[in-house]
């Protein structure tokens, strides 16, 4: 079982999903652009008015561009430039898969199958598991054939998801990115709870990686 140190993992998350600047000199009074996982709030007319990122700063959006729900607050890979009145800007939005992990005890056996998967970072932020990961398949589009659903494994004292994946044979020549959050509302954790995260790689190593939930 590999189990990936706190250090390392806190850096990947840095790495890959933090709010990062672009690779220029910010300057004092200069707009930053940010990019990663955000809250998306919309008004009645299902369109966003404020987004939040995982450290909790909130900012003010003014885009008729995007219909979401109406009045509800959704998660998002967002990438955008804050205004100096704190406002946001939006330049690009993704829909990550948000499905709360379905029991592995209520999957029929025969569909319990864990083929590889890659995880490039993973962290807890904004009430979720949020996961970027990447799988192998034959090219751009023969990835649709991968099956991928997040379960929760049985566990009498922790708290452990997985992915079930079904990749059909495809051939593992391209590298695909997708993106999960995993809702932890359900699961009544308190601060310095312990959060597990198990898969196998690509090296056919089974990794188990934990997180803590502040």
């Amino acid at each position: 079982m590999k189990r990936q140190s706190p250090l390392l993992t806190a850096a990947l998350c840095i790495a890959a999903l933090s709010m990062t600047a672009c690779d220029r000199d910010i300057l004092p009074g200069a707009d930053l652009e940010m990019s990663g996982f955000v809250t998306c709030s919309t008004n009645d007319n299902g369109h966003i008015i404020m987004i939040e990122d995982d450290m909790g700063q909130k900012f003010t959006v003014n885009d008729s561009r995007y219909v979401l729900g109406r009045n509800t607050k959704s998660r998002r890979i967002c990438t955008y430039v804050i205004g100096q009145d704190s406002s946001a800007a939006i330049r690009s939005l993704y829909i990550p898969k948000c499905n709360a992990a379905t029991d592995i005890g209520s999957i029929e056996q025969e569909r319990h199958i864990f083929d590889p998967v890659g995880i490039e970072s993973a962290y807890i932020g904004g009430g979720y598991l949020n996961v970027v990961m990447t799988v192998m398949t034959h090219d751009e589009t023969s990835y649709m054939r991968h099956y991928l659903e997040t379960v929760r494994l049985d566990s009498t004292d922790s708290l452990v998801f997985s992915f079930i994946h079904n990749a059909n044979g495809d051939v593992p020549v391209y590298s695909k990115k997708m993106y999960f959050c995993i809702p932890l509302s359900a699961y009544s954790l308190q601060k310095n709870d312990a959060v597990f995260l198990k898969y196998r790689n690509y090296r056919e190593e089974d990794c188990c990686l934990k997180y803590v939930y502040r």
